[in-house]
C-alpha cells in the first residue's frame, strides 16, 4: 500500500539538474532492472532443472556436493526474489509519483504522449519504449506529429518538475 508520505513532490523527486526526460526514464530503468532480475532467476531455475541430482554407487559425497550446490542456488533464488519484490515496490512508488506529476500538464495530448512513451509497457520488451509509429497511431497522429507533441510536452513537463512553471 502506498501512503502519501512516500510520494514526493515533483521538485523533491526530480533532484538537482535532472531533465524531464531523465525523470521520466526512471520508470523504464526500474523495469529494466526487474526484467534482468527475472531473467537471472529463470536462468538459475533452468540450470537446476538441467543438472539434476544424481546418486553415485555409494550414495555418498557426490550427492552431498550436488545437494550443497542446489541449496546455494535455491538461496540465491530466494535473495533475488526478495530483491525483485523490492524493485517492484520501488516501481509502483515511482510510477505513482510520475503519473501524479504528468497529470499536472494542462494539455491532454501532452499527458497521453508522455504516458505512452515512458509508462506504457512494450509487448515484447518490458523496458523498451513504444515506438513513435505506435504512439502516433494510438493517439490518432503520425509518428512525426506524436514526436512534436512529445517535444512540447517535455518542455512543459520540465517547467513542472523544476518548479519554474509561471
Amino acid at each position: 500500500m502506498i501512503n502519501a508520505e512516500q510520494v514526493k513532490t515533483p521538485c523533491e523527486a526530480a533532484g538537482v539538474g535532472m531533465t524531464a526526460k531523465e525523470y521520466l526514464e526512471q520508470i523504464r530503468q526500474i523495469r529494466q532492472e526487474i526484467s534482468f532480475i527475472n531473467q537471472h532467476i529463470e536462468s538459475i531455475r533452468t540450470e537446476c532443472e538441467y543438472h539434476p541430482i544424481q546418486l553415485d554407487s555409494t550414495g555418498g559425497s557426490h550427492l552431498n556436493y550436488r545437494t550443497d550446490k542446489l541449496s546455494e542456488k535455491m538461496a540465491e533464488v530466494v535473495d533475488l526474489t526478495r530483491e525483485l519484490e523490492e524493485k517492484r515496490a520501488e516501481w509502483i512508488l515511482k510510477e505513482s509519483e510520475i503519473r501524479k506529476t504528468v497529470d499536472k500538464l494542462s494539455n491532454p495530448s501532452e499527458r497521453e504522449v508522455l504516458v505512452l512513451r515512458y509508462m506504457a509497457i512494450h509487448p515484447r520488451k518490458p523496458y523498451a519504449p513504444l515506438g513513435w509509429k505506435t504512439i502516433g497511431f494510438r493517439m490518432g497522429y503520425t509518428a512525426e506529429g506524436a514526436r512534436k507533441i512529445h517535444d512540447k510536452a517535455l518542455k512543459n513537463f520540465d517547467k513542472i518538475i523544476n518548479c519554474t512553471e509561471s
